[in-house]
């Protein structure tokens, strides 16, 4: 039995005819970017998160990215940050002039809050709190230092679109907040899309300026910027979606929860313990003899993979020249794997996959 990592097939035909149908309607507008239903769009999701303000971006590392730059991030700033994320997060910092401080992380992957507060210097700026694996971390913490500080707090909720924490959703916390919308994603568009949500009425129009080559009336350009836009198609796919995704994130939640049934205890699964939390757009365990598993589950045709095999902070493109002090996260990043985990997954092949970890360690 093969078992694919992940199934981005559309086989629904409800969902294939919702499509369609929206194909049609941008078809017929004449609208490609930024129309009618970029605004439907950015309304709903806005709403959805509990923030007044969206502003839909051509993918989730503009969002971060221009998220920074409409608090005035540049040259000489300094931005804290998690040593575990994708590599989107500290090239948006790096990308702005600024400089990406990296700390170290909890088991369940993200920032650990109590190493926050001794990273801070004059030259802090910001923090960026990623909730990685589409798990929300412990972002009230974390809220509550940048408030102390006087720093403004973004979220990286580029995983988490759903995720639900204290009765909020990801991306409430920050001062604003970017959202990465690819297909891969549990709110996933037709190609590349990203939003950015807050509450800040006064950047709105720089952020929607910065989305478009920093125009004003697309012709007067004050701030010289690259094209952020994003496609009507995505937009009117997205507002689909987003009907769905309460009831799409229940279903990976059940089946996460399966899994970590059937699984053996040798195996820890990150997050199971609050699955409202998480979006499980990864299913990480934090196992032993990870490489050898990796290898022989290789062997039985599933597949897996390690995110991220590279801490940001030991990344050789950033140039920071400093060896950083990072033991949980050094520890974890030669333990964790990440199993298939989709809608389409099957109950014979979540038998089939945990019954081979189980035979491995057994």
């Amino acid at each position: 039995m093969k078992i694919r990592y992940r199934n981005l097939k559309i086989s629904d035909p409800s969902l294939k005819k919702e499509y369609i149908s929206g194909l049609e309607k941008v078809m017929s507008s004449g609208m490609f970017m930024m129309g009618e239903y970029t605004e439907k769009f950015e309304k709903a999701f806005a709403s959805y998160c509990g923030k007044n303000n969206c502003v839909g971006v051509s993918n989730g590392t503009s969002g971060v990215y221009l998220a920074l730059k409409s608090i005035g991030i540049g040259k000489g700033d300094e931005v804290i940050t998690t040593t575990m994320s994708w590599l989107a997060t500290a090239n948006a910092i790096i990308a702005l002039g600024a400089k990406p401080i990296f700390v170290d992380i909890m088991d369940d992957l993200n920032i650990n809050p109590d190493l926050i507060e001794k990273e801070i210097t004059k030259k802090t700026k910001a923090i960026i709190a990623v909730h990685f694996c589409g798990r929300i971390c412990e972002i009230d913490k974390i809220k509550k230092i940048a408030l102390k500080n006087k720093i403004k707090l973004i979220e990286d909720s580029s995983q988490a679109a759903g995720a639900t924490y204290k009765n909020k959703k990801a991306g409430f916390w920050g001062h604003l907040s970017a959202f990465s919308m690819n297909p891969m994603k549990p709110l996933g568009a037709f190609g590349e899309a990203g939003a950015i949500i807050f509450n800040d009425n006064k950047i709105i129009k720089k952020i929607k300026s910065f989305r478009y080559l920093g125009t004003e009336n697309i012709e007067i350009c004050n701030h010289p910027e690259m094209n952020h836009k994003i496609d009507e198609i995505q937009s009117i796919w997205l507002l689909k979606k987003l009907k769905r995704l309460d009831s799409t994130l229940n279903l990976r939640r059940k089946k996460a929860i399966k899994i970590s049934k059937l699984l053996s205890k040798k195996v820890k699964v990150i997050g199971i313990e609050e699955p409202q939390r998480t979006t499980f757009f990864e299913f990480t365990i934090d196992c032993d003899d990870r490489d050898k598993l990796k290898k022989y589950l290789e062997g039985k045709e599933i597949e897996t993979k390690i995110k991220h095999p590279i801490l940001m902070c030991d990344q050789p493109g950033y140039l920071l020249n400093k060896k950083y002090d990072v033991p949980n996260s050094r520890r974890l990043v030669k333990r964790i794997l990440s199993l298939p985990l989709h809608e389409s997954l099957t109950e014979s092949e979540i038998k089939y996959m945990t019954n081979q970890i189980n035979s491995f360690y057994d």
